[in-house]
């Protein structure tokens, strides 16, 4: 017999206007929980939180797609610190863009690579759609799009979405040890400093981002180990055991822009790597898949 989890990929396969299938938790323990089908915005609580037989499957749909959040250069911000350049070190949430590319997202942190040593060890962490082709070309030059100056890193690695399998990040990463020095800091715009070791988002915390376009802000976590569709518009992922979050703020906890910013828990901590939205709901994935992918090492400096 199928799993719930291979009946959850199945349905969402089937239903071809529902982008996600996840999993409500009634308490933070998880101890008791339903499975949900819903396309785009969403307001969670009083639809899908309503008392429901064993294992219902409660069907909402909005009938927008989810996409990568980037933007093109030009798309406006709400505040200006996180569309200049920064003098070195970079500190996270700013844009970032390979050269030469119409569009722009957000660089969230630095980051350790478990399997380098010296130097190279440390890298810049993004979306693997806001440099696409690092999977492919390693060396690909991340720049700060306005600046005068070289390259802020180099890609090393990444984990491209595709048209088949079911897949749990969209991330990439590259030496930020360039031009003979490291251009990134450890603080992100906008944020206190990260505590070293990232954990779990849990259903009803509040978390923070900083990120290209909507600055620093603020959501709520509706629902964790989501599966979406998303739309990168030549072709259409599947993910897995994905964060959702809503709103808190205006203009809202993301923007086309976002895509890359890391998702901070409510104690400070790394938590998911933001990539998708629509509406008034955020993709993100969870740090610990994100790690898996890239071969990340934790802390990423010293306590």
């Amino acid at each position: 017999m199928p799993d719930q989890r291979e009946l959850n990929l199945a349905l969402l396969q089937k239903q071809r206007n529902a982008h996600l299938v996840f999993t409500v938790h009634d308490d933070l323990n998880g101890l008791n929980y339903r499975h949900v089908v819903t396309d785009g915005p969403l307001d969670l609580r009083p639809r899908a939180l309503l008392p429901q037989p064993d294992n219902a499957i409660v069907i909402i749909d909005e009938g927008r797609a989810l996409r990568p959040l980037i933007a093109p250069l030009s798309a406006p911000s709400a505040h200006a610190h996180f569309t200049k350049c920064h003098a070195e070190p970079v500190p996270g949430g700013v844009q970032i863009s390979p050269p030469g590319t119409p569009h722009v997202g957000t660089l969230a942190c630095l980051v350790r690579l478990a399997d380098a040593s010296g130097p190279d060890a440390f890298a810049a962490l993004t979306n693997w759609h806001v440099i696409p082709h690092a999977e492919c070309c390693p060396g690909l030059e991340i720049h700060q799009p306005t600046a005068t100056y070289g390259p802020i890193a180099k890609t090393d690695r990444a984990h491209a979405p595709t048209a088949t399998g079911v897949h749990r990040s969209d991330c990439a990463a590259g030496s930020c040890h360039v031009r003979g020095f490291h251009t990134l800091s450890p603080r992100i715009l906008g944020q206190p400093p990260l505590r070293s070791e990232p954990r779990r988002l849990q259903v009803g915390e509040e978390c923070r981002k900083s990120g290209r376009t909507t600055g620093a802000t603020r959501g709520e976590v509706i629902a964790t180990g989501a599966a979406a569709r998303v739309s990168y518009g030549s072709f259409t992922a599947v993910f897995e055991d994905q964060d959702v979050i809503r709103d808190i703020d205006s203009p809202g906890f993301s923007a086309p822009g976002d895509s890359g910013s890391l998702v901070i828990s409510e104690d400070d901590r790394p938590a998911s790597l933001l990539f998708a939205g629509g509406g008034n709901t955020t993709i993100a994935s969870p740090i610990a898949h994100v790690t898996d992918a890239l071969h990340l090492a934790w802390p990423v400096l010293p306590d």
